[in-house]
């Protein structure tokens, strides 16, 4: 086969090898079949479908080996569920879901809490749900704050996630007044 420069083009198999950050050992994704010139360089494209942590890619062809890419995946959350207005001196459920799984009665998103004052957001609180159940494709989270008698104004939550195997998400805020 010549290519468009009169370059002649080499038909190669190359292997697409995977292995999750913190392991050591190489995993086979899958072959495939390229072609490249003497000169120039074989680029492959991997779409894994659905990566569940972050992991590092290499390709092997000819004896060679490639530098390893390293595709970062964030944990899906959902913004956190409760009541829009709450009366002070009241217990708020917040709920919410993270996916992938994780294990029942671990703590792997954090709440913070922040208060309107005068204009600024002003952090008020932070703390780590458990996870509640399962689903097949998530988990289920859920806490209680309570809001004290001075507590009277507007608030904001967010969720956050970041361990060794995802990289940092954070959900949308979702907002409450506490009357």
């Amino acid at each position: 086969m010549t290519a468009l420069d009169g370059e002649t083009s080499v038909a190669t198999t190359l292997t697409i090898q995977y292995r999750p950050i913190g392991t050591e050992t190489w995993k086979k994704f899958r072959s495939i079949s390229a072609s490249r010139t003497a000169s120039g360089p074989t680029t492959v494209t991997v779409t894994p479908a659905t990566l569940k942590s972050i992991t590092g890619f290499r390709v092997i062809a000819e004896g060679l080996e490639s530098e390893v890419s390293t595709v970062s995946v964030k944990a899906r959350l959902t913004a956190p569920v409760m009541r829009s207005s709450v009366k002070r001196t009241n217990w708020v459920t917040i709920k919410g879901q993270i996916f992938p799984r994780h294990a029942v009665g671990s703590h792997p998103v954090t709440v913070t809490l922040w208060k309107k004052v005068g204009g600024d957001w002003v952090e008020q609180a932070t703390f780590q749900p458990a996870i509640v159940g399962r689903t097949p494709d998530g988990s289920k989270w859920q806490t209680r704050y309570w809001f004290g008698a001075y507590d009277k104004g507007s608030y904001r939550l967010q969720v956050s996630h970041e361990d060794l195997k995802h990289a940092a998400s954070v959900s949308h805020f979702k907002y409450m007044r506490v009357r």
